[in-house]
């Protein structure tokens, strides 16, 4: 097992201390840019400033984000399934 090491981020002016693994590093910087753009959209956008209100407004987004995609995705392999299951049907009847 890989070894962890502090990677330090900054969001929303605070920072955050988290132990991870040299292959997780650049995933942590890429969601640390991406919440930081979020929380930058609300308040220049929706003109958002208290941090708690911004954080939770992120925090929204990206779990309704994830629901939807994991709906989406169940829905995905579901057709896939049955469409797999039609093809080996007609397969299995020629032969």
């Amino acid at each position: 097992m890989e070894n962890k090491f502090p990677v330090n981020i900054k969001i929303a002016d605070r920072k955050y201390p988290i132990k991870a693994i040299s292959t997780e590093e650049e995933n942590i910087r890429k969601a640390e840019k991406v919440i930081n753009e979020r929380i930058n959209f609300h308040m220049t956008d929706k003109k958002i400033y208290d941090k708690q209100d911004l954080l939770a407004m992120v925090l929204i987004e990206y779990v309704y984000n994830h629901i939807t995609l994991n709906d989406s995705s169940l829905i995905f392999n579901e057709k896939l399934t049955s469409k797999l299951n039609q093809i080996e049907n007609n397969i299995n009847s020629i032969l």
